[in-house]
């Protein structure tokens, strides 16, 4: 589903965004919804459905955990190597999803 639309977007996308999911589920294991996540609703014409409707390119956002929307930065969980590991899979997924090879042409950073 894509800003409003409930029903498959076609043209092999929901395909790959479901390959790119997988992917990302391996390094960061399933995706339970909290219950802020749960209940606060569906947002539409956010960032992630501008860059598909747009480019149709797929982008990523964070959901941080806290004890409400707004709160003191010494309240929140360091993720930081499960923000890195989710950033670096998507960064493959996305090659892949743009029909492309993630085997790189030169070492990075030690990856």
């Amino acid at each position: 589903m894509i800003g409003s639309k409930p029903s498959p977007i076609g043209d092999g996308f929901d395909e790959k965004f479901d390959v790119l999911a997988h992917g990302l589920k391996t390094v960061m294991g399933a995706y339970t919804p909290k219950p802020l996540a749960q209940t606060a609703g569906i947002s539409y014409g956010l960032f992630l459905d501008y860059a598909f409707l747009e480019f149709q390119k797929p982008a990523v956002s964070f959901e941080i955990i806290g004890d409400d929307f707004v709160v003191d930065v010494t309240t929140i969980k360091t993720r930081g190597l499960e923000v890195y590991k989710g950033i670096n899979q998507f960064a493959k997924e996305v090659t892949v999803f743009n029909d492309g090879d993630v085997t790189p042409t030169k070492p990075s950073c030690g990856d």
